[in-house]
């Protein structure tokens, strides 16, 4: 492991941060996902969709646990129930008509979220969102001198000015008083923000505890044909979803004996179907949402898991990543900053050009015809592996935030 990254293997929080002593414990939340459904599947005891999920509710029901709270959910339907203590707020963005700037609509919603936050007076907030409406909130917790706790899973990689600046006004306000700590998604991402401007002792690289391990299982031998290439993750372009696509069809062109099955949903998936209705039947295979157990499974059955995303898409490090090296299974992967920047070309992995399908077509190739090269490639996700563990989890981080705020 590089000097660079080995600096945040271990973290130290920094002086502890309190609401106003004479106030009641007030603890808001503001997040993507949908906290209502992730609770109501736990409770439930439906598979988890992602890896986390379970961890992730329960860390929130610890920190709510007997305090008045407010969850707002980013990415959910219009809700506001009623929640033991507290309130659960669905929070859509607002539909605005397509003539009008992209901008408007986030605005709207920012505004609409300092409003709850005004309304509800938070002593504490937990923060995970970065973007235009993580500054905007975290702008209202300096302003009032609110303790936070920021947990982000993003790559800081700003393009052009606009980006730059907000990128550095997001970095000033994270270094306010105010904020106990900033954890983001393992060691990439959050060496990126300190190379942003963030300070080294505010920065944490977080992780949820693994339940799978690549010593957990066997090395794999190439088998097959026929070969099934493994995608889990949102429809996104920005994923490099329509890439791979692409990459299948050239490789069914060439009369390669091998499908894909690609896991997941999201707004891209109308698009990618009928991107893929070119391919003859059978060949891409969409299988919606799963949970975790089931795409586990999926990646060690296939012969690769791909994971192409492109630059501009602001990974932290993907779950399917190191969900596929603990399956054993090679991978495939896009020269993404973050990925390129933790790992190794051949140990555990193969890189590809992002965005490049003839490229990604020839290195699943060359994979899938070269079972020696297999065969090093499945060994060494161990060591891949062990590149980006982290210590520090992200309930416990929760945990040592809420320990600063008194009886």
């Amino acid at each position: 492991m590089t000097e660079s990254m080995s600096q945040f293997q271990t973290w130290s929080p920094p002086r502890a941060v309190h609401g106003p002593a004479s106030a009641p414990r007030r603890i808001a939340i503001v997040q993507h996902g949908d906290l209502r459904e992730a609770m109501d599947l736990v409770d439930a005891n439906e598979p988890e969709p992602y890896f986390g999920m379970t961890r992730s509710v329960a860390a929130i029901r610890a920190l709510t646990r007997d305090s008045a709270h407010l969850a707002i959910s980013l990415d959910a339907p219009a809700y506001r129930v009623a929640h033991g203590t507290g309130t659960l707020v669905g929070l859509p963005l607002p539909r605005y008509p397509a003539r009008l700037p992209g901008t408007v609509p986030l605005l709207h919603r920012a505004w609409a979220i300092r409003r709850e936050l005004a309304h509800f007076q938070p002593t504490h907030v937990l923060l995970r969102a970065a973007g235009m409406l993580g500054l905007s909130v975290l702008r209202w917790c300096v302003r009032h001198e609110v303790s936070t706790l920021v947990l982000l899973a993003d790559y800081m990689r700003p393009r052009g000015w606009r980006q730059i600046r907000h990128t550095r006004r997001f970095m000033r306000l994270l270094n306010a008083s105010c904020v106990y700590a900033v954890g983001n998604h393992r060691l990439p991402a959050q060496q990126s923000l300190v190379k942003w401007g963030l300070r080294p002792d505010k920065a944490v690289a977080y992780d949820f505890a693994p339940s799978r391990r690549p010593r957990d299982y066997s090395p794999k031998s190439l088998a097959g044909p026929p070969w099934r290439v493994v995608y889990a993750g949102n429809l996104l372009p920005g994923k490099g979803v329509g890439d791979l696509i692409d990459a299948m069809s050239l490789l069914v062109e060439q009369g390669l004996a091998v499908t894909a099955t690609l896991a997941g949903t999201g707004p891209g998936l109308e698009v990618f179907q009928g991107q893929a209705r070119k391919l003859p039947a059978g060949r891409i295979e969409f299988a919606g949402r799963l949970g975790n157990d089931q795409v586990f499974n999926l990646m060690r059955q296939a012969a690769v898991v791909c994971v192409p995303s492109r630059p501009d898409y602001p990974e932290g490090l993907p779950m399917t990543l190191t969900e596929g090296l603990a399956s054993r299974t090679p991978l495939i992967v896009s020269d993404h900053p973050v990925m390129a920047g933790a790992f190794c070309d051949g140990e555990g992995m193969c890189f590809f050009p992002a965005g490049d399908p003839p490229v990604l077509a020839r290195v699943i190739q060359s994979v899938l015809s070269d079972s020696q090269r297999y065969e090093t490639l499945s060994r060494t996700t161990e060591a891949a592996y062990a590149r980006v563990e982290c210590p520090t989890l992200m309930p416990d981080l929760i945990a040592r935030w809420r320990a600063t705020f008194g009886p």
